[in-house]
């Protein structure tokens, strides 16, 4: 797959799929959406809540609520279910 930043879309797009994958329980939770072939939809709103709990950023402060909306969901989707 070709893209702008690690392979991905863009920035946010790489710094979410990271941030899944580095994780053990989000991981978890992003296996079984993989595994249902789930929509982006779906994806965006795991994402939205394991990456912002309670606040307008990440937990450790380095995507914003405007960088998450840069998010490519057709590519992480369907990155995650081809690999």
């Amino acid at each position: 797959m070709s893209g702008t930043y690690n392979g991905w879309t863009n920035w946010a797009t790489w710094f979410v799929s990271s941030e899944l994958e580095n994780n053990t329980e989000w991981y978890r939770k992003m296996q079984a959406l993989v595994r249902t072939e789930a929509s982006e939809e779906e994806f965006a709103r795991l994402a939205e809540e394991c990456l912002f709990p309670s606040s307008s950023a990440t937990t450790y402060g380095e995507m914003s609520r405007s960088e998450f909306g840069d998010v490519d969901w057709k590519d992480l989707r369907e990155t995650l279910i081809n690999d």
